[in-house]
């Protein structure tokens, strides 16, 4: 069984030439993902198709692609890589949207975190790619449908349902936000030593952010001064999503 394990890792381990952040390669695959993320949650949203459906169905193909990524990464590197366990932003939506069909209460607040910091998850890694593209196809592929899919789901519900929200609904879904990143930061407490330091979820906590804006705070100030800076910035873009989505508006 091992055996046919490793064969099948292998004949996926398909290798790519690793496509270059900002380079016109990577400005076109995000443009195409962009595109299609948003006739795809523009056909959902015109269909009327059953919201709970729609989630449904996607948090199945998240939790596939999830078992595809954390299998491929670590037959490829040799050993589990805790930088890569799933608990980033990008990664809350799988949870969300698997718990999604069985909520008796929340479902408000689900759609709302979906559309905000969904959004945010799937949109920062089309913009910030380093994470991203791998050197490998199906990784690659992976990582752009995952995005895609935030994307997608996060304008869905905006075209959706945003009549029927208030300001106040925000509320709990940063709360939580919050719950998230503090599991975070334990996570990467809890790692750090394990994971010599790469584990990094939310890019919280006592390790060393690899994004320019941030690691410049985390070398001037330290840790809990970016830490801070990075939850106040995830809070207020996702506010700007929320109120520039027009959710915000009352009936």
């Amino acid at each position: 069984m091992l055996e046919f394990y490793e064969k099948t890792m292998d004949l996926l381990a398909i290798p790519m030439h690793q496509i270059r952040p900002y380079s016109i390669e990577h400005l076109e695959i995000a443009a195409i993902v962009v595109v299609a993320a948003i006739l795809v949650a523009f056909l959902f949203a015109k269909t009327g198709a059953s919201r709970a459906g729609v989630i449904a169905t996607f948090s199945v193909v998240l939790l596939l692609f999830e078992i595809l990524k954390q299998c491929l990464l670590t037959h490829v590197r040799g050993s589990y890589g805790w930088s890569d366990f799933p608990w980033q932003l990008c990664s809350i939506p799988l949870y969300v949207t698997l718990a999604y069909p069985h909520m008796k209460k929340g479902r408000d607040t689900a759609d709302v975190f979906l559309m905000t910091f969904g959004f945010l998850g799937g949109a920062a890694a089309l913009i910030v790619p380093e994470s991203s593209f791998y050197p490998y196809l199906l990784l690659t592929i992976q990582s752009l449908v995952w995005h895609g899919i935030l994307l997608m789901l996060s304008l869905y519900l905006m075209m959706s349902c945003a009549k029927s929200r208030s300001v106040q609904a925000f509320r709990p879904a940063a709360v939580w936000y919050l719950l998230a990143a503090v599991i975070a930061i334990v996570i990467n407490f809890v790692t750090k030593d394990i994971s010599r330091g790469a584990s990094n979820m939310f890019f919280l906590g006592p390790n060393y952010p690899h994004m320019y804006i941030l690691n410049a705070i985390y070398k001037a100030y330290g840790w809990i001064v970016e830490s801070v800076a990075m939850i106040l910035a995830t809070l207020a873009a996702a506010f700007v999503v929320y109120f520039v989505s027009g959710v915000g508006k009352r009936k």
